[in-house]
């Protein structure tokens, strides 16, 4: 996920206007923000990145020895995985999808999908 600071959408919103007099809604902001994730992952895929890259450190994969997740058993990484690239609209490879970049004004890219 991207760090944002602590900040609201709305707080970003004010301060991209008072550094660039730019005046987006929240909506347009995050409707920025998803175009901004889905070229950077198209940029990854062209490079060789793929679902098998898509992973956590080994240690985040496993129980906890000690605190409240102590002895339990962490969520299935790869079903939770699956459902991120559902809801960025990315396909079980962990590509956009041709609707998602029209959806996001990103179909000049669609001839570059694999």
């Amino acid at each position: 996920m991207v760090n944002n600071g602590g900040l609201t959408i709305t707080e970003i919103g004010k301060e991209l206007k008072l550094t660039t007099v730019l005046d987006y809604s929240n909506m347009e902001l995050l409707k920025t923000s998803e175009r901004g994730i889905a070229l950077q992952r198209l940029i990854n895929v062209r490079d060789g990145l793929s679902r098998k890259d898509d992973t956590l450190p080994p240690k985040m994969l496993q129980a906890a020895i000690i605190g409240g997740r102590a002895g339990k058993s962490p969520v299935d990484f790869d079903n939770m995985l699956s459902d991120y690239y559902k809801l960025r609209g990315w396909d079980e490879n962990g590509i956009p999808t041709p609707e998602t970049l029209q959806d996001l004004d990103l179909q000049d890219y669609i001839p570059l999908l694999p």
